[in-house]
């Protein structure tokens, strides 16, 4: 009899275990995908579907092509990589609200997010070891941040952010935590349409009685109209202090607001001019040969690498680097 139930025991214990996702795990989505677990290169699941049967370092992979889901929004589990093809067509993922809330820590690269109402990503205090790489982030609404950003110790890099809305809304925005943290932007464009005072194209504000330090470098940030480009914000009357290093990056006014706060540029390694895209009224920041941000960046900036390849997945220059979130390729 005992040797009868360890034997149906371990039967249960292999169905259990064969039923739930592993760690390290991949499993494929496709937009027209209709496969279930385990989601197979070869049969693809739907994207919601694929990224909630995943767990602890299970590695999603988007397939390219355009991923629907209205009002539902992803939410990554616990140390998951998601991701899309580098280079060629993307996955992109159109949402009428919040396109990816990043509640906890994990890895997004090579994805379009696209929101029409809302933060196309938002990652909340607990995802604070978030890294963001190759991201296109566009947020349609009027207050919605492009990418609200988590704190150290995550990083992005390489990844545009862009509001396209008329009110308050940001580009890049970085809020602070519970505690006294260090976060880095490499290779990030941050650009607001919007036409408010706060409608910047990175901004960086904190409230809690903690001092938030920003290293800035190899960036563009362009604000609306009547908006600064960067803001470091804390709250007036109090402790609390947003520190921004600047270092290689292009924008045309940085402000500190409050009573505590600073912009510190490291040199004149700063440019000042408007850059040039190829056509942003069509959302296409890839930059063009005249913009003077062309080869004025720096991969070596003493806090974090500019990384191997640019928003697109192309690759960056060794030695003189674009600043911005796209390398031009010189036969453009």
């Amino acid at each position: 009899m005992r040797l009868q139930v360890g034997i149906l025991a371990s039967v249960v214990v292999a169905m259990l275990a064969a039923a739930m996702p592993a760690a390290g795990e991949t499993r494929f989505a496709s937009p027209h995908g209709d496969g279930t677990f385990p989601c197979k290169k070869s049969d693809p699941c739907p994207l919601l579907y694929a990224v909630s049967q995943g767990s602890s370092s299970t590695d999603v992979f988007l397939k390219a092509g355009r991923y629907e889901i209205g009002d539902d929004y992803l939410d990554p589990p616990p140390g998951a990589y998601i991701h899309g093809p580098r280079t060629g067509k993307r996955a992109r993922v159109i949402a009428n609200e919040l396109g990816v809330f990043a509640t906890y820590a994990g890895k997004l690269t090579d994805l379009t997010i696209v929101s029409t109402g809302g933060q196309a990503l938002f990652a909340n205090a607990s995802s604070n070891r978030l890294v963001v790489e190759r991201l296109r982030a566009f947020a349609n609404d009027d207050a919605a941040f492009a990418c609200l950003l988590p704190y150290e110790p995550g990083f992005t890099r390489n990844t545009l952010c862009v509001n396209r809305g008329d009110g308050p809304g940001m580009g890049v925005s970085v809020g602070g935590g519970p505690v006294a943290f260090t976060t880095n932007l490499v290779g990030v464009t941050g650009v607001s349409r919007g036409d408010q005072a706060t409608s910047a194209g990175i901004s960086v504000s904190v409230g809690s009685a903690i001092d938030m330090t920003v290293n800035i470098s190899n960036a563009i940030a362009i604000g609306g109209p009547n908006a600064p480009d960067v803001i470091a914000r804390d709250n007036p009357g109090g402790s609390d202090k947003v520190t921004l290093h600047i270092d290689h990056s292009n924008f045309n006014q940085a402000v500190a607001e409050g009573d505590l706060s600073e912009v510190v540029l490291a040199g004149s390694n700063q440019i000042d001019k408007k850059p040039r895209f190829v056509a942003p009224a069509k959302n296409d920041y890839r930059q063009r040969p005249s913009s003077p941000t062309i080869d004025k960046g720096t991969a070596d900036n003493g806090f974090l690498g500019l990384g191997r390849f640019d928003f697109l997945g192309g690759k960056r220059a060794v030695n003189r680097p674009d600043i911005g979130a796209d390398e031009a390729p010189r036969h453009r």
